[in-house]
């Protein structure tokens, strides 16, 4: 018998679910409860981060079917791809939530697609990923679909992100007021 059946996985994980057994199906369900709500608490720091303490004028992107999480005045995608490295508990224990970010391979694939299609639908636009958690080898990377990957939790990286934003406005297309 399990002492204690946790919600949405916060807290000691049983090894297997408490209702069936099954070790795979509860390990698939417990993540998909969680990755969402960090990646959406690092997308909503990001965004207040950005406009009220930076000054960058984000917009949420309208659909869910978008390829970017924000634009900045039609001219920049930026996907946001950033989660909890570990959750602290109700009781002051701390669990862990594993790699966050680009750390996970399915992330990193999902945000080059990501800008690949973007890329193909809105040429000549900028596209940028911001993380929490990067590994080495994405470190100043570019490619044509992606003008940049920035950790936005390293001051220099995320002061070189506000940079560049800003230089966009000196190339014919002014982005801010």
């Amino acid at each position: 018998m399990v002492k204690n059946i946790l919600s949405y996985g916060w807290g000691e994980r049983p090894s297997v679910c408490p209702r069936c057994g099954n070790h795979s199906n509860y390990m698939v369900g417990t993540y998909q409860a969680w990755a969402s709500k960090t990646g959406d608490a690092f997308e909503w720091a990001f965004y207040y981060l950005m406009t009220e303490k930076m000054g960058i004028p984000l917009i949420k992107s309208r659909a869910a079917s978008e390829t970017n999480d924000f634009e900045v005045r039609g001219k920049i995608g930026i996907e946001a791809k950033g989660s909890a490295t570990y959750i602290k508990n109700p009781d002051g224990s701390v669990y862990s939530l594993g790699r966050a970010g680009m750390l996970r391979s399915d992330t990193k694939k999902k945000a080059f697609s990501n800008a690949k299609e973007f890329k193909r639908k809105k040429l000549g636009l900028y596209f940028y990923i911001v993380t929490n958690a990067m590994p080495d080898e994405l470190i100043g990377y570019k490619d044509r679909d992606i003008d940049g990957i920035f950790d936005v939790t390293k001051k220099n990286q995320l002061e070189k992100l506000v940079t560049e934003l800003n230089s966009k406005r000196t190339r014919n297309s002014p982005l801010f007021p």
